[in-house]
C-alpha cells in the first residue's frame, strides 16, 4: 500500500528499538483494520524505531520530523532476543549503530553484544523520557491491544487474522551465549538488569548474578 497523508496529524504511532517487532505492530494493527506501514505512514499511522526521534534525516524510511502524534505506544521484546538479533541477524548494521549514537551511549569498544545492551537499554529511555500513552510486550500485543483499542474507542475488525508472531524475523539470527556477560562492565549488567526488571521480564539467572 503506498505512503498517503491526510494531515500532519498521525493516529497512532508505535516505537520500539530495531528488532523490536516494530514489523510485527504494523501487521498486528493492520489486522484489526488499521492500515499501519513499517517504516513508512500509512492512512492510520506508523510503526518505527525510527520515530523514538524527531530526526529530519534517517537512514531508512520515513522521518518523523514534526509530525502531530495522536497516540504514541512503546514495543518491547525480550531483550536477550534483541540483542541476540541485532548481533547475529543484522550483523550490528552500522546504519543503525550510527544513527543511534547520535542520541544515545555506546561503548564502541565494548564486545558487539555490548554495544546492543547499551543500545537497547538507551533507545528505550529515550522512548519512555515521551511517557508513551502504551507499552506493549511483543510476545503478549495481540492481546493487550485488542483489550486498548475499544477501551480508546476504536472498533477491531470482525474479520482479524493475527499475523505469525515471527513476521519479520531475521531468519539467520539465534539466540547468543548469556555467557558472554561475563565480560560486560558492572554498570553495563546492572542497567540491563534493571531494564529487564523494569519491562517485566523475568532476568536470566547468569545476569543477576554477575550484576549483584
Amino acid at each position: 500500500m503506498p505512503t498517503r497523508f491526510i494531515s500532519n496529524k498521525v493516529t497512532f504511532c508505535v516505537v520500539g528499538h530495531s528488532r523490536s517487532a516494530t514489523g510485527y505492530m504494523s501487521a498486528l494493527f493492520s489486522s484489526y483494520g488499521y492500515s499501519i506501514g513499517h517504516e513508512s505512514v500509512q492512512n492510520h499511522g506508523i510503526s518505527s524505531w525510527l520515530w523514538a526521534v524527531k530526526s529530519p534525516v534517517v537512514p531508512f524510511g520515513q522521518p518523523r520530523a514534526n509530525l502531530e502524534i495522536q497516540h504514541l505506544l512503546q514495543v518491547v521484546r525480550d531483550p536477550w532476543a534483541v540483542v541476540s538479533s541485532l548481533v547475529t541477524g543484522e550483523k550490528m548494521d552500522q546504519r543503525v549503530v550510527g544513527f543511534m549514537r547520535q542520541y544515545v551511549y555506546i561503548d564502541m569498544t565494548a564486545d558487539p553484544s555490548a554495544q546492543a545492551a547499551y543500545m537497547v537499554i538507551g533507545w528505550n529511555k529515550l522512548i519512555q523520557a515521551q511517557a508513551p500513552e502504551l507499552v506493549l510486550q511483543a510476545e503478549k500485543a495481540a492481546n493487550s491491544l485488542m483489550d486498548w483499542l475499544p477501551r480508546r474507542g476504536y472498533r477491531i475488525s470482525r474479520r482479524y487474522k493475527l499475523p505469525p508472531k515471527d513476521y519479520n524475523t531475521k531468519h539467520q539470527s539465534h539466540a547468543l551465549d548469556l555467557e558472554l556477560m561475563n565480560n560486560w562492565p558492572k554498570g553495563l549488567l546492572q542497567a540491563f538488569r534493571d531494564h529487564y526488571q523494569q519491562y517485566g521480564y523475568p532476568v536470566p539467572e547468569l545476569l543477576g548474578r554477575l550484576a549483584t
